[in-house]
């Protein structure tokens, strides 16, 4: 026995007999407990009897008599609550919306059960607490506030353009010496630059020199304007004063009255004078100056190197010349830069601009001045905006004496710029607001609601300054608006077919209709019953090409509904996914457009035809490249629009749908032409032959 015991089966088989024992006593005490009390009625209630102590002794009495127990409960089917009728949705198209099941009309799968919670209204959204937990959505107060913009300005340090100074040669010749070494070097005002030897000068200066010699009145001119009084009166009388004669002091004379630095008067009315005077003009033209002219006519010597002198004080900005190098006239030798003044040149966007004036303070920083803070005022603005960067210079006037600003220089400037009204505009934060592109949506949180409720709505935004949009229209202070979450609220309007950032319009369902809103409710309005779908109404497309119509001849108009033939043969090729036939057909669509007669086209319409012809003829010419069909299918897509601009623009003969598929090159969506209503989609033909809508209808 010990044996039988000590073996594995033995052991194995008890511990599986008392794991079932152990398993019936625990689950069916459980499934007793949750049976006791519970009187499954349809209308009557559900009670726990009372647990007594009986004559038996005591034992549990299950009854259902009402009013049995104070503790029971019930769970009836009455009409407490209204079951809400069901809406079933494509989970692919959303937009549609029916009470009964079916398929969708735009790619045939099965609809299903939408999700429960919305509201009648197509502009709100009801949640639960959890939803709305679960979802971390947070609204934020909409308030009035006078906006401040911070603007951020990169810029650097530049030298104004009134303070660079050219040094040019103004007559040719050789530079003999050089005094400048390098660029960057500091030069004083009227320092020796270079020395320059040029045979214009020489002979320039010969003439003067010859001119002053050769009328002796002009020696006793120049000498009696530098005599004292007395001695010029002898001299008028003709006496000897003395030690001297008098071609003698007027020689002193020709000295003294240089020396004292007085000219010969220009404006007397002799030829020699005014000879004299050009001569001087003629010398300062090629680079003399006054002082070095006036020391020509006080020494009677020529000089065979002339020194050029620096224009002003400041840095040698460039150097374009070396010792020995000839100089032609209006060669540009040196640039002289004075930083003792710069400019900071900010860029500023353009979308700042108008928060920006003259006279504003801007802060500004710099790695070269880490820890440091300086401040000044907008002193000119850019009138022009650069076209490639697309930005505006703001410019300051900077004190520079200390010479701590190096030219180009980065700087980093903050503008601090309240509106320039100064009043007070309603505010949202940014992450409130979707934006498409052509509007922009907030969703409102409903007030005084039991449950979460949002209403989406369409706002007229203003400036953005910081992390906040300026609302003009649509908003009023104190409402709130979803702030965090906001994509989470958008998907739950999309998906029960609400008003939404994508779904801007909404055609309720009704009497088992599948409805949606066409992109252009004003041209079609599509509708389907059953299943199959119905063009309820369709417009003719308008464009501004109408006034071509009349215009397009019926041999023009004939020849376009040839063109359309031969289209809808490429059309149905692909449809048939058919690559040989379908290029066989596009070939003749190509000679169709080449061949089509244009002789009664004039004026506007006829550029217009010949626009839309190139552009066809471009894309039969791309599209002939290749057989393979899913070329064949992209190049249809071009052809198709091409086409459609034409017909909108030159009308046509009988009827044409513009249909469209929304799932057509992985959902970016596509449009065809064709002669019937019924959907045979040339994209995706053999997996969604019916998927597509009708858009527009010509006639």
């Amino acid at each position: 026995m010990k044996n039988l015991v000590n073996k594995p089966i033995f052991r194995y088989g008890a511990l599986l007999i008392t794991g079932v024992l152990i398993g019936a006593l625990l689950f069916g005490g459980f499934a007793d407990r949750a049976h006791l009390g519970h009187d499954h009625g349809n209308g009557t209630s559900h009670s726990h009897a009372a647990h007594g102590s009986g004559a038996d002794g005591g034992g549990h009495n299950h009854g259902s008599d009402e009013g049995a127990g104070a503790s029971g409960h019930s769970h009836g089917t009455g009409d407490d609550h209204a079951e809400e009728e069901p809406v079933w949705t494509c989970s692919m198209h959303p937009q549609i919306r029916s009470s009964d099941p079916g398929s969708c009309p735009l790619c045939g799968m099965d609809l299903t059960p939408a999700a429960a919670g919305g509201s009648g209204d197509a502009f709100t959204l009801v949640m639960t607490e959890e939803a709305v937990a679960l979802s971390r959505i947070m609204t934020s107060p909409v308030v009035l506030e006078v906006p401040v913009r911070d603007i951020r300005m990169p810029g650097r340090v530049v030298i104004p353009d009134d303070r660079i100074s050219s040094v040019t040669a103004a007559s040719a010749g050789r530079l003999t010496s050089q005094r400048v070494s390098t660029v960057g070097q500091t030069v004083r005002r009227g320092e020796v630059l270079a020395t320059l030897w040029s045979p214009e000068l020489v002979t320039a200066q010969q003439e003067l020199l010859d001119i002053l010699r050769s009328d002796q009145s002009l020696l006793y001119e120049n000498a009696s304007i530098g005599a004292p009084s007395g001695e010029r009166q002898r001299m008028d009388a003709g006496v000897n004063t003395g030690s001297h004669t008098v071609d003698q002091r007027l020689d002193v004379g020709f000295t003294a009255g240089f020396t004292a630095g007085n000219p010969i008067d220009a404006d007397a009315p002799s030829a020699s004078s005014r000879m004299l005077q050009a001569a001087r003009t003629k010398l300062e033209f090629l680079g003399m100056t006054p002082a070095q002219i006036s020391r020509l006519e006080q020494t009677g010597e020529v000089v065979r190197e002339v020194e050029l002198l620096s224009p002003s004080a400041g840095i040698i900005l460039q150097r374009n010349v070396k010792s020995q190098d000839y100089v032609s006239a209006g060669t540009i030798m040196y640039e002289i830069a004075d930083i003792s003044r710069v400019w900071m040149d900010f860029e500023a966007w353009e979308q700042d601009v108008s928060w920006l004036n003259t006279g504003d303070v801007v802060s500004y920083t710099s790695t070269a001045h880490a820890g440091q803070t300086f401040a000044g005022r907008v002193a000119w603005i850019d009138p022009l905006v650069n076209a490639s960067s697309r930005t505006v210079r703001v410019r300051m006037d900077v004190d520079n004496a200390s010479g701590n600003w190096k030219p180009d220089m980065l700087v980093r400037g903050e503008v601090l710029s309240e509106a320039r009204n100064g009043a007070a505009v309603t505010t949202v934060p940014s992450t409130a607001v979707l934006w498409t592109g052509t509007r922009s949506l907030v969703y409102v949180q409903v007030p005084d609601e039991d449950v979460p409720t949002f209403e989406s709505r369409e706002v007229l935004l203003g400036d953005r300054f910081g992390d906040r949009w300026v609302v003009l229209d649509g908003l009023d202070a104190g409402e709130r608006v979803v702030s965090n979450g906001v994509f989470t609220v958008d998907a739950e309007f999309q998906l029960r077919d609400k008003f939404s950032m994508m779904n801007r319009e909404v055609v309720p369902a009704a009497g088992g209709a599948l409805r949606r809103a066409s992109r252009d409710e004003a041209d079609t309005d599509v509708a389907a019953t059953g299943g199959e779908r119905v063009a309820a109404s369709a417009s003719e497309a308008r464009g501004d090409g109408a006034a071509h119509r009349s215009l397009a001849g019926a041999a023009f108009r004939s020849g376009f509904a040839g063109v359309l033939d031969a289209y809808m043969e490429v059309k149905d090729a692909l449809v048939a996914s058919d690559a040989q036939a379908s290029a066989r057909a596009a070939r003749v669509l190509r000679d169709r457009v080449a061949g089509l007669d244009e002789g009664s086209l004039r004026g506007e319409a006829q550029m217009a035809w010949l626009g839309q012809r190139e552009a066809l003829r471009r894309q039969m010419i791309e599209w002939l490249r290749s057989d393979d069909i899913e070329h064949q299918r992209t190049q249809l897509y071009a052809v198709s629009r091409s086409l459609f601009e034409t017909a909108t623009t030159f009308g046509i003969e009988g009827v044409v749908y513009q249909q469209f598929c929304p799932m057509a090159f992985n959902d970016t969506g596509a449009t065809w032409l064709a002669r019937e209503q019924q959907i045979r989609n040339p994209y995706l033909p053999e997996t969604m032959l019916g998927c597509g809508e009708v858009l527009q209808v010509l006639r």
